[in-house]
C-alpha cells in the first residue's frame, strides 16, 4: 500500500472514531460517562508520548516517509483493535495506541511537508 492510501484510511479512521465513540462505548462496552472520558484521556495522553517522544528519535529526512508509514500502520492497528474490543481495559490500551499513532503522524506531517515543497515556496505551506 503506498503512503498516500494508509494516510488517507488513518485520517478517514480517526474521523470514524471520534463519531462512533460515544456509541461504542454506550452499547458496546456498557460504559458511562466515565469510561467514555477515560478513553478520551487515554487517547490524549497518547498523543501526548507520540507527540514528545518522536522528535527525540531523530528520524533522518530519508527515513522519514518510513516513519509515517509505522505511525500510520500503528494507528490503524489501534483502530481495529478498539472497533473489536468488548472490554475496557482493551479499549483503553487500544486508545492509547491511537492516540500515539495520530501524535506521532501530526508531528511528522510537518516535516515532511517542509521536505519536499522548494525553498522558495517553503513559507506559503502551512501558514
Amino acid at each position: 500500500m503506498t503512503l498516500q492510501a494508509v494516510l488517507m484510511c488513518s485520517v478517514l479512521g480517526i474521523g470514524a472514531v471520534n463519531v462512533a465513540e460515544v456509541f461504542f462505548v454506550s452499547k458496546t462496552l456498557h460504559g458511562n460517562s466515565l469510561v467514555y472520558g477515560t478513553l478520551g484521556l487515554l487517547f490524549g495522553l497518547g498523543n501526548l508520548v507520540g507527540a514528545v517522544t518522536f522528535p527525540r528519535l531523530k528520524v533522518e529526512p530519508a527515513h522519514r516517509p518510513m516513519a509515517a508509514m509505522v505511525s500510520a500502520w500503528t494507528l490503524a492497528v489501534g483502530i481495529l483493535t478498539l472497533g473489536a474490543s468488548r472490554s475496557v481495559w482493551l479499549a483503553a490500551l487500544a486508545g492509547f495506541i491511537v492516540g500515539l499513532g495520530n501524535g506521532t503522524m501530526n508531528m511528522l506531517f510537518g516535516l515532511l511537508i517542509a521536505d519536499r515543497v522548494p525553498d522558495e515556496v517553503r513559507g506559503r505551506f502551512g501558514a
